[in-house]
């Protein structure tokens, strides 16, 4: 077990001691990553949980959250590859809108005539500049208030629904600068339907429940 120090040392010292006791071997991650923001199980060097989520119970009934599970060693992709990919449709859902080169690819993705849709927390209108540009080139942005009984934390991608060239992206990279290049975070990339179909069917039945900006 790899549990971050820099960001959540304090909230984390009850499970390292509580884990180490029991014979578990725990470490604090390396300090010189801003945060260990991934979240990742691996069992018998076979299968591995790729998540969103952190492991705090507390929040697993109210925050929207997904974990990939899978056999298969897949290289790791960056995300902007599958918005310059797409051709058809972006599905997406983040924590923050806090990264020019995600905003700008987003923009340019919809100019061109991609449908992009995107489903927020609206936290205090942080990120009101952001979904100002966005909707101007095209996106269709949807929030729910931090007051709401769902928060979206997750961190996925649906892009192309619905064609061959379908793909979903699930990791635990947030749209900021920490996390793409600060952060260790961890992000998977596949063309599995049985993947897909159920992500992209949460990602639009929270989009509608949704708020249009502004």
């Amino acid at each position: 077990m790899i549990l971050d120090q820099n960001l959540e040392k304090s909230n984390n010292t009850t499970a390292y001691n509580y884990l180490h006791s029991h014979g578990v071997s725990v470490v604090w991650a390396s300090p010189s990553y801003a945060a260990t923001h991934e979240k990742s199980i691996v069992v018998d060097d076979a299968t591995v949980a790729i998540m969103t989520g952190n492991l705090t119970s507390q929040y697993y009934s109210t925050s929207r959250d997904f974990a990939v599970i899978e056999n298969n060693s897949l290289d790791v992709n960056a995300v902007e590859k599958t918005f310059n990919a797409a051709t058809k449709s972006l599905n997406i859902e983040n924590e923050e809108m806090a990264y020019p080169t995600v905003t700008t690819a987003l923009e340019n993705a919809a100019k061109r005539g991609v449908s992009v849709q995107v489903t927020m927390t609206n936290d205090n209108n942080d990120y009101a500049t952001e979904f100002d540009a966005l909707k101007v080139a095209g996106v269709q942005v949807h929030t729910y208030a931090y007051t709401a009984s769902l928060y979206i934390h997750a961190k996925a991608i649906v892009a192309d629904y619905d064609t061959s060239n379908a793909v979903v992206d699930v990791g635990s990279q947030n749209f900021s600068n920490a996390s793409w290049n600060k952060n260790r975070e961890l992000g998977f990339i596949t063309t599995s339907t049985a993947l897909i179909t159920p992500i992209n069917a949460a990602l639009n039945s929270d989009f509608t429940g949704g708020t249009a900006w502004p």
